[in-house]
């Protein structure tokens, strides 16, 4: 594809025979000062598709009777049958004689550019024409994502994530509004997720290195090619990155099924800050590798505010109708600031069965930002007492908040049997602790999710 700059318009010359051979579009930027008509321009830009898109042949003859009297820039008609040529329109470039007395002389010929028989086309920007194979459709499967921390460390940027609707997107732009009415463009991104659909139900029931259930993916096209199994150590890192729903996960194995249909095995799963959760079946699979997705910053990202997004395509000819394009919308709530939520809650000792006589001693354990929790497998033997910020436990007796504790500075805190007759007026027969994590970040107050436990009286 030529495209011929003159003044302020765009003219471009398509040629479909050459891109179904090559697969792809290739563009090129010329720009002629002097052209001042469409017409002009489309006949430049023809010239330079034709010899852009399409090797000229080249022959050495030596010099018959007929060629003798040919010069350096004649054109003439070639026909030798073993190489299929018939009536070729050739165009001498160079004339050499071996030696003043054999008189033998060589011809150097090239195809005439002119004469070459080719199917090209010439468009305007934003008229029509052209193969249906490279115009632009509205994204369908596209989302708006709050990095975490182990992708952005303590910014708050947006992951967008956008499947391929026919496979010749180049790009597409990213537009944010602040009230859902106005768009603006702030960023642009050439990398697509590959997007499929998960086939069957996959349950939270699971271990989180998944090596025995796994799931299977309808992939929307054959960009999924570009996924390979990983080895083993690759898969704590983020070498095979996907996002389930909103579960993020990395997996070793992918092995074709059928078609696009392929099993994901070997799996690691709720990493970073998301937790195993149940995935229906039709629910999206984005393969996001180390880069298929977009990721920014802007002065508009700020905590406790929704932001509007539209993705626009466009390839090398054509841009989509922003007025056309699905809108996204997040609560944006400072995630990559956030610390990880606490684990392994236990009362007296006891994650499973909590019992208690007269205290109740909790412990806990922390994961800290930036310490392995989440990014590699490190984080499953953290014994290290250190923590971000501080702890906040709410005490529930029949669903009803007795008591609040915060600026918790240690992984234990004791509800004390005078505590416990205080709230309640005696023992209560069950009591639920929920616990949280939270920070200060240029007075702001940042939360992890609450995790809880059910308590026992003996």
């Amino acid at each position: 594809m030529a495209v011929v700059d003159f003044r302020d318009a765009d003219v471009i010359a398509r040629d479909p025979a050459n891109q179904d051979i090559v697969k792809r579009v290739s563009h090129k930027t010329l720009q002629f000062g002097m052209f001042t008509t469409t017409a002009n321009a489309w006949w430049a830009a023809d010239r330079v598709l034709a010899r852009e898109a399409y090797t000229p042949g080249v022959v050495s003859l030596p010099a018959n009777r007929y060629a003798f009297r040919l010069q350096v820039g004649d054109p003439f008609l070639l026909t030798y049958a073993p190489y299929s040529i018939s009536e070729k329109v050739y165009r001498v470039v160079r004339i050499e004689e071996e030696d003043l007395s054999t008189e033998d002389i060589k011809v150097y010929a090239v195809e005439d550019i002119s004469y070459i028989y080719s199917k090209c086309e010439e468009t305007p920007i934003g008229g029509t024409g052209g193969a249906q194979d490279i115009l632009i459709e509205t994204l369908d499967n596209t989302v708006v994502y709050e990095a975490p921390y182990a992708l952005s460390a303590d910014n708050i940027e947006i992951i967008t994530l956008a499947g391929r609707e026919n496979g010749t997107e180049l790009g597409y732009l990213v537009l944010l509004s602040l009230d859902g009415t106005s768009y603006t463009q702030i960023n642009a991104c050439t990398s697509f997720a590959i997007h499929g659909t998960l086939v069957a139900d996959y349950s939270s029931d699971t271990y989180r290195i998944d090596d025995s259930i796994g799931f299977q993916i309808d992939f929307d096209n054959d960009d999924v090619d570009k996924i390979e199994t990983i080895s083993r150590i690759d898969l704590w890192g983020s070498k095979n990155l996907a996002l389930l729903g909103t579960e993020i996960i990395t997996f070793q194995t992918i092995t074709p099924v059928s078609g696009d249909r392929y099993t994901i095995d070997n799996i690691y799963r709720g990493r970073f800050d998301t937790d195993l959760v149940d995935h229906l079946a039709g629910e999206d699979f984005y393969y996001l590798g180390y880069s298929k997705y977009g990721r920014f910053q802007n002065e508009n990202f700020v905590p406790s505010s929704t932001r509007y997004f539209k993705f626009n395509p466009y390839n090398s000819q054509y841009s989509g109708d922003a007025s056309e394009a699905a809108e996204n919308s997040i609560a944006i709530v400072g995630r990559a600031r956030k610390p990880y939520k606490p684990l392994n809650l236990q009362a007296n000792e006891n994650g499973i069965n909590a019992k208690y006589a007269d205290d109740v001693i909790l412990t806990w354990r922390a994961r800290v930002r930036g310490a392995g929790a989440g990014v590699t497998i490190n984080w499953l033997n953290y014994e290290a007492e250190s923590w971000e910020g501080y702890f906040e436990i709410e005490v529930y007796v029949n669903d009803i908040l007795m008591r609040t504790t915060t600026e918790i500075d240690a992984l234990t805190w004791t509800y004390t049997e005078a505590m416990n007759i205080d709230d309640n007026g005696s023992l209560a027969d069950t009591i639920v602790f929920k616990i949280l994590n939270y920070r200060l970040s240029g007075g702001v107050t940042y939360s992890s999710d609450q995790i809880e436990l059910t308590v026992e009286k003996e």
